[in-house]
């Protein structure tokens, strides 16, 4: 079976929560609010990194939202943005690429 992270940016409570909720056996949730900074900090990011045991640059941070961009990228992720609104990118984001949808997430994963 194949292990399973997650890393978000709400309270620790709240991430085990929702990971409860998925029905995986999840090997690390990672919070924010456990690394001590919110995006977009990038030490979030890198907390996520040290539960993954991979450097920034051998994984792929698959973003949601704009803010997200910036403080994984500062981290040293490529950042693969999802813009299902077509949203302009905030300052400081250079995503690798962006795509509307997951579908475009294929590509990048070869």
């Amino acid at each position: 079976m194949r292990p399973y992270r997650l890393v978000t940016n709400c309270s620790q409570r709240l991430a085990e929560l929702a990971a409860a909720h998925v029905g995986v056996p999840w090997d690390a949730v990672v919070s924010a609010e456990a690394a001590g900074w919110y995006k977009p900090d990038p030490r979030p990011y890198q907390a996520g990194c040290r539960a993954l045991g991979v450097e920034p640059g051998a994984a792929l941070f698959v973003a949601g939202s704009p803010h997200d961009v910036p403080g994984a990228a500062g981290a040293g992720l490529p950042v693969l943005w999802v813009n299902r609104r077509g949203l302009p990118a905030p300052a400081g984001a250079h995503p690798i690429a962006t795509v509307p949808t997951l579908d475009g997430l294929v590509e990048y994963l070869g």
